[in-house]
């Protein structure tokens, strides 16, 4: 997927990259390179060339950039409807994980209609958000999952204004909704 983009689609090539370089400083380009081993079929390997570091061929690259890039590959390529992302904030650092919010948040202003769910377990990330956008889920003691709105803590409106979602989020933590909902 991402050589045919970088291949035959520059614009968009060129979009993916100046993103991915906005949450990873330095990075210069995302290449697709030939395999000279596999001489069968025209097989490429993902590189990414950095300011400093030249060249990088992908398994030497930081799963966090690594993340980015195939995230980042969904939205600008495929512009699916639904997006289902775990651990978003895996291998990012907190700053290259509200920029990453931020790109994703311009995406969906200009993509009616997509939908972008991703959990984390960063409360720096989770800053990035309005309390209104958050769900928090646990187990409940009967082993069925639970999920409520931030906003449905019973002391969030005592704590509005004050806390940043993550700030709320590490304070509150899970255990207010283990309890089964009342019938």
């Amino acid at each position: 997927m991402l050589a045919d983009l970088l291949l035959t689609r520059r614009k968009s090539a060129d979009l993916l990259t100046s993103m991915l370089r906005s949450i990873v400083p330095g990075v210069l380009e995302v290449q697709a390179v030939r395999d000279a081993t596999n001489q069968s079929s025209p097989a490429y390997r993902v590189a990414i060339e950095f300011e400093n570091a030249g060249v990088v061929d992908a398994e030497n690259v930081s799963e966090g950039t690594l993340i980015a890039l195939a995230i980042l590959l969904c939205v600008v390529d495929n512009k699916p409807d639904l997006l289902l992302v775990d651990d978003i904030d895996k291998g990012l650092h907190p700053a290259a994980q509200a920029e990453l919010v931020e790109i994703l948040r311009r995406v969906l202003m200009s993509t009616p209609g997509m939908q972008i769910v991703a959990t984390t377990h960063s409360p720096y990330l989770l800053d990035c958000f309005d309390p209104s956008e958050v769900r928090v889920m646990s187990l409940g003691e009967d082993g069925y999952a639970r999920c409520k709105k931030l906003t449905e803590h019973p002391n969030f409106a005592e704590w509005e204004g004050a806390l940043k979602a993550g700030e709320l989020w590490a304070s509150v933590g899970e255990d207010w909704i283990r309890e089964p909902a009342a019938l």
